[in-house]
């Protein structure tokens, strides 16, 4: 925000946009960097769509920014992206809905069972993860079965409470150690 001085009146505090609408000139006199973004695009396109017609680059690989508009006047008019934006948006949100329910029933189902203590989240985070990846992904890769695994980690670990000797049990055990 700026302050306007006016004779008559005490200074008033006005926002860019009420400053540029009472004094476009001194507004632009003060900053005389804004005309130039405008600019830099305009010269960008120009140069693209010369360089384009000129060494004549197919428009698979680089279209013309003209080619480029006249395809989306066409997709416009025709209805083509809203439609598509509907599907788009409909999957987004199924997707979005799938994985809040899944982080949901993972992070109950691992706030379940306490492998090591609740002094060391991100142990306990990692832990968990570790466990459920090879579970999922259905093998380990060392070769070794995963229930067996599984029931080992579950006798070293110690309930919650106890130190960290435990916990770097925990973790040897996850990593095979």
């Amino acid at each position: 925000m700026s302050t306007v001085e006016n004779d008559d009146a005490p200074a008033e505090r006005l926002s860019t946009f009420e400053e540029f609408r009472r004094a476009p000139g001194a507004f632009i006199r003060r900053r005389p960097h804004l005309p130039l973004v405008p600019l830099v695009l305009v010269v960008f396109v120009g140069a693209w769509e010369s360089l384009v017609q000129i060494w004549r680059i197919p428009d698979f690989l680089v279209p013309a920014p003209s080619a480029i508009g006249r395809a989306l006047a066409h997709g416009l008019t025709s209805r083509l992206y809203l439609e598509h934006f509907w599907i788009t948006f409909y999957e987004s949100l199924l997707g979005f809905l799938i994985a809040a329910a899944a982080g949901i029933v993972f992070g109950a189902v691992i706030a379940q069972f306490r492998l090591v203590p609740s002094k060391k989240p991100s142990v306990a985070i990692n832990l968990h993860f570790c466990v459920l990846i090879r579970y999922l992904v259905g093998h380990d890769p060392m070769g070794r079965n995963l229930l067996w695994d599984i029931e080992k980690l579950c006798s070293h670990a110690p309930r919650v409470g106890a130190g960290e000797p435990g916990a770097a049990a925990a973790t040897r055990c996850v990593e095979g150690a």
